[in-house]
């Protein structure tokens, strides 16, 4: 296995059309000579309907390039569960340290363990040299939200309920129980950050159309995307109404339908502007509503002409790099350090910025996380920030405490 697979997370309120993006998308990098997986967690719906196949825990072939996973997050923890009740099989009843020690079981079902354990799955296969592209067709916004904060909160979580200390002194100790514990703990966290480190690689692909519920959450979901350091790779706009031609309109004439029509179409051409988007998203597509429902390869086939540019690597355009650190001016302790994170579509009086040792602390509406600093900027204070055009700056300048002389 190798790590220079890429993930493509396709994202974007539930029932734009998300799983018809990422399944078009998948054929257009198939016609690259890339060698695609299209993963969906969703357990009542799957990408895999949309190409027309089934498909369960295994990985499935569609085409000679294109492979579809669903990902079970609940069967995901059964094998862990039973994983950790095999090494606990020698353990005693009872451990002999003079502390609580946590069933390691209790960690398996804990608050986001399923989550962690699918995205850990998934990052596997970003992971294996078998796919050049990994393509997730994510959850509906809340829940994807919930997901990509999983791994920090699990780790603060085990944290809470049995710290580092304790974990040390179980750890020398002769009790099985105790050491299986903080075997499966160092698992935990190092699936945490291979999550963390997969989503900072990311790219991200917005789905949305015209309607105000999808325009509200798609500026949402694009902040959530910047702000957990992913590029946004592209902007589609899907659904979009036809214009009726000139040669079409005497044929209906003045019939309600047409005028019924058309306010339709004007309320929806007030959703993502292409321009606007394309200051922060490297490509923008628009897709039109299609007559028939676009399942299986032949009606998806036109869809991949439209994704094709969305296929290949974002370059050094709009909305590449996540988050990044630069040198802004000088030199020693007159430097001065920025760190750039892009929120396309935010507010900037949505925007809150504080820091709390190592952390900062970023608010943009209802998306908050907090940001461990580059090494760099762990010894320098805060001096400022500055937002405009879909980019957060915020400027650093040596602490000459701790500075290095």
């Amino acid at each position: 296995m190798t790590n220079t697979g890429r993930l493509c997370v396709v994202i974007g309120k539930g029932g734009v059309g998300k799983s018809t993006v990422a399944a078009a998308l998948a054929l257009a990098a198939a016609r690259r000579r890339q060698r695609v997986l299209v993963v969906s967690f969703d357990i009542g719906h799957s990408v895999a309907e949309i190409f027309g196949v089934a498909t369960g825990a295994k990985v499935v072939p569609v085409t000679e390039n294109v492979d579809v996973l669903r990902i079970d997050p609940t069967a995901v923890v059964d094998d862990l569960y039973r994983s950790v009740h095999r090494m606990l099989a020698p353990a005693a009843a009872h451990h002999r340290l003079g502390v609580r020690v946590p069933d390691p079981r209790e960690l398996i079902v804990a608050p986001g363990a399923a989550d962690l354990a699918s995205l850990d799955r998934l990052a596997g296969c970003v992971a294996d040299d078998r796919w050049d592209l990994v393509i997730l067709d994510a959850p509906p916004t809340q829940q994807w939200l919930t997901l990509v904060a999983v791994p920090e909160a699990v780790v603060g979580y085990l944290e809470g309920i049995w710290p580092q200390h304790l974990r040390v002194a179980a750890g020398v100790g002769t009790d099985v129980r105790a050491i299986v514990l903080v075997a499966v703990l160092e698992q935990i966290k190092k699936a945490a950050d291979r999550v963390v480190a997969m989503l900072a690689r990311a790219e991200a692909v917005l789905v949305t159309t015209g309607e105000r519920a999808a325009r509200s959450e798609s500026a949402i979901l694009a902040s959530a995307a910047g702000l957990y350091g992913m590029t946004l790779r592209g902007a589609v706009i899907n659904r979009v109404l036809p214009n009726l031609s000139g040669a079409s309109v005497p044929l209906v004439g003045a019939h309600p339908a047409v005028f019924w029509y058309e306010a339709i179409r004007t309320d929806r051409s007030h959703g993502l502007d292409p321009e606007r988007a394309g200051r922060h998203f490297a490509e923008v597509v628009s897709l039109e509503l299609s007559a028939y429902e676009p399942v299986g390869l032949a009606l998806l086939e036109p869809l991949a002409d439209r994704l094709v540019p969305l296929a290949e690597p974002a370059g050094d355009g709009p909305g590449a790099g996540g988050i990044t650190v630069r040198l802004v001016s000088g030199s020693g302790l007159e430097s001065r350090y920025a760190m750039c994170i892009p929120l396309p579509m935010v507010d900037s009086p949505s925007l809150r910025v504080g820091r709390v040792e190592d952390e900062v602390i970023v608010s943009a509406g209802e998306i908050r996380r907090r940001i461990r600093l580059a090494s760099v900027l762990r010894r320098c204070r805060v001096d400022g920030a500055h937002f405009a055009d879909g980019m957060l700056e915020i400027y650093f300048r040596p602490d000459p405490q701790v500075w290095p002389t």
